[in-house]
């Protein structure tokens, strides 16, 4: 109390663009805190890039690579369509050049996980893929019999690894250039924003 009267900092907290800490987060409050989180821990990973809400089209792929991509036609509706990346990092060794990519699909709550039915499209974009979850997420519920899928539990820390992804060589090297220009491209037109 400032002369008997409350002062209008102490009511902020109440009011503005700032969730109230007091009531527990909506679904995309939850999302954008666990993504930022992931971008903590990259951010202290060296020689690693990331970029957040990365589109990935299947246009031209099928062309290139029909080993990989043998179930999309192109009469399929599937063709033409892209799939976003909630976070997308790349580890490149720079003695080998090599570029391993992994992807972070955020999945918010229960109901997230189990009305998701696109996550496996991600797989050929990526050498690893984990569900990053909350810490009070049932993990027991992701029962994917894939390697390559992972669980990322998140903390204030970042994130830890609770199931291990195995790493795949299914990213092919041109496959590997044209998502460092997709990234490159993100990153360029996203600066100076808070994606």
């Amino acid at each position: 109390m400032v002369n008997g009267e409350t002062p209008l900092w102490s009511k902020a907290k109440d009011f503005g663009p700032f969730p109230n800490p007091s009531l527990p987060l909506g679904r995309p409050d939850r999302t954008t805190k666990i993504k930022s989180l992931i971008g903590k821990r990259l951010m202290g990973e060296s020689a690693t890039m990331f970029v957040n809400e990365i589109g990935l089209s299947y246009g031209l792929f099928p062309y290139l690579f029909p080993p990989v991509f043998s179930f999309y036609r192109i009469d399929s509706p599937d063709f033409t369509r892209y799939v976003i990346a909630d976070v997308l990092s790349t580890k490149i060794n720079y003695r080998t050049g090599e570029q391993k990519f992994t992807i972070f699909e955020v999945k918010s709550c229960k109901e997230d996980y189990l009305t998701d039915n696109k996550w496996e499209k991600y797989l050929p974009w990526c050498n690893q893929f984990y569900f990053a979850v909350d810490e009070d997420f049932p993990i027991d519920i992701i029962d994917v019999n894939k390697p390559q899928v992972g669980v990322a539990v998140i903390n204030e820390n970042g994130y830890t690894i609770k199931r291990r992804s195995k790493p795949t060589d299914l990213v092919h090297p041109i496959q590997a250039n044209n998502i460092m220009l997709l990234m490159a491209r993100k990153l360029f037109y996203s600066r100076g924003t808070n994606e």
